[in-house]
């Protein structure tokens, strides 16, 4: 069953590259591979924007248009997986100007020039991490090592509190037989690591 689905999503998007694959000789748009590529994109990529069923003649002539503007179909495969893939027109962000998040459609993308220039040439797309500096880097790194040590420290303390627990109680049972060489070395030893550890800075 798997496998099945995998055929048909290596197909669908196939199928999609050879509806939006660049060709001098012949721009026309097959609709119908479009749509299937447009929605399996966004289900891929779990996007809120909703899939289209359906292609009315204006936007077809809208869509061939844009193509015929270009001179490619590539523009359509980069447009739509930008779009995908922007967390602001999948209305995971909130504007400032909007009470509630903007969610794009396949329709805003096509209803202007503007829109759709401004999808392919990344006006939407997510912004890049910050590079930090080598001193935050150095200053994180110095802060993780001071957590660790903390760590460390706080395990043995507790570690080192049970074993004072058990050598107290050996102490008692030391009253009714006589404790041997062995288990009185070995307390010891053990005590005198974990105190070492805790003593680390």
């Amino acid at each position: 069953m798997k496998e099945s689905n995998k055929e048909s999503k290596e197909e669908i998007q196939k199928e999609g590259d050879r509806a939006v694959s660049d060709s001098r000789e012949d721009l026309r748009v097959d609709f119908d591979a479009f749509l299937r590529f447009f929605n399996q994109t966004l289900r891929e990529a779990g996007s809120n924007i909703a899939q289209v069923a359906y292609l009315s003649r204006g936007y077809r002539h809208r869509l061939q248009y844009i193509v015929n503007s270009y001179n490619t179909k590539q523009a359509l495969l980069t447009a739509v997986r930008k779009m995908t893939a922007s967390d602001f027109l999948n209305g995971r962000i909130k504007s400032a100007k909007r009470k509630v998040p903007f969610k794009a459609s396949l329709i805003w993308l096509l209803e202007s020039d503007e829109h759709f220039d401004k999808v392919l040439n990344g006006y939407y797309d997510n912004p890049p991490d910050a590079d930090k500096t080598a001193e935050e880097q150095r200053a994180e790194e110095a802060e993780r090592r001071r957590q660790d040590a903390a760590d460390r420290r706080a395990e043995a303390a507790r570690i080192y509190e049970e074993e004072k627990q058990r050598e107290r109680e050996a102490r008692e049972r030391a009253f009714a037989r006589a404790v041997t060489p062995e288990e009185a070395a070995h307390s010891g030893v053990k005590l005198s690591f974990l105190k070492k550890i805790m003593e680390e800075k």
